[in-house]
């Protein structure tokens, strides 16, 4: 019976285990974030695994251990004492629905109008202030900042600013 397992990757060679384990007729689910970068003023989104050295694959444990713990770029799969232990499939379910778009996860859309507030990133770093509204499908959102005695609106994406 076919089951899904989590399987511990070598560092960074996840791309690797999931080569070769499709490659073997096992299904893999690796998870990935958005994050959005900021270095020296310029903004990227980039992609990071939801769990770093993780993966999700579903396979017979009768059949496949052998083939999937002594394969290309896995370290081990994740056991309970000796055995591994399966994965329960609300939990690959619940992830997939907050999944946008195949395996991708965004952040979820936290704050509320008049939510304390403060930058992260950028020039306004450090500054706090009031969560306004969001701005249509932008991901940026709107923020009253008192800044020296002058109160001030600012637009930044959604992932610079924190609660208080």
């Amino acid at each position: 019976m076919e089951n899904w397992y989590l399987i511990r990757c070598k560092p960074r060679k996840e791309g690797v285990a999931i080569s070769y384990l499709r490659d073997k007729g096992i299904e893999t689910y690796f998870p990935l974030m958005e994050q959005l970068i900021v270095r020296n003023g310029a903004s990227a989104k980039t992609l990071k695994p939801l769990f770093p050295s993780y993966l999700f694959g579903k396979f017979d444990l009768n059949e496949k251990y052998a083939l999937v713990q002594w394969g290309r770029g896995v370290r081990q799969i994740v056991s309970f004492g000796s055995y591994p232990l399966a994965v329960p499939l609300y939990v690959i379910e619940t992830i997939r629905m907050r999944a946008e778009g195949g395996n991708v996860i965004k952040k979820a859309r936290r704050f509320r109008k008049g939510d304390q507030v403060a930058i992260t990133a950028g020039p306004f770093r450090n500054v706090t202030g009031i969560f306004e509204h969001w701005i249509s499908d932008t991901e940026r959102i709107c923020i009253l900042l008192n800044c020296i005695g002058y109160g001030a609106r600012v637009d930044v994406h959604y992932s610079l600013a924190e609660h208080i």
